[in-house]
């Protein structure tokens, strides 16, 4: 329900290719009741990380951990240097396209910076359905213990299905968001 969701670990702000400015994505997830937030915008939108932390600053009604996303690379690396990485509080590593998705994620897995694995089926909502490929992806990622982000609807279809029950077994924790 939600009255279990304690908080959000993937948005978007204005810094990105959201449509609210921090502030008031804080304000929103405080009156859903939500106990923290993390602003994950995208990384080639964050011209200047010292800015970007400066807007966090003056929320302090509810914590939040200035994040990021990153693209995780066709060679498995990622857009951006692991020591600017280390300053964020939190890094969300995805594949925005293409190709070889498996290999690109478990070269994403082996980044000690990563921290959360973000839409490891590939499925967005209305245009691309989730490959095979990508969901044995998902499967694999909860068995080894890692975080996981995908949309909810897709996370519970699957929960529904049985595909990824055996793998939540062991997992730390399972990150749900709602990200079109």
């Amino acid at each position: 329900s939600s009255e279990d969701v304690r908080g959000d670990l993937h948005m978007h702000s204005l810094h990105s290719d959201g449509i609210d400015s921090i502030a008031d994505l804080a304000s929103y997830a405080e009156t859903l009741g939500r106990e923290y937030i993390a602003v994950t915008d995208h990384a080639n939108y964050i011209s200047d990380p010292e800015s970007y932390f400066r807007s966090v600053e003056g929320v302090d009604y509810i914590p939040v951990l200035t994040g990021v996303e990153v693209s995780i690379l066709a060679d498995g690396s990622l857009e951006v240097p692991k020591d600017v990485l280390e300053d964020f509080d939190l890094v969300i590593a995805s594949v925005h396209d293409g190709f070889n998705v498996t290999e690109r994620l478990l070269g994403a897995m082996d980044h000690e910076v990563v921290d959360i694995i973000g839409h490891p089926t590939g499925r967005v909502l209305g245009s691309r359905e989730p490959g095979l490929e990508n969901i044995r992806w998902g499967v694999l990622t909860a068995r080894r213990g890692w975080a996981t982000c995908d949309d909810v609807i897709n996370t519970l279809s699957f929960l529904a299905s049985g595909d990824l029950r055996g793998g939540l077994k062991s997992s730390r924790w399972l990150s749900l968001m709602i990200d079109p």
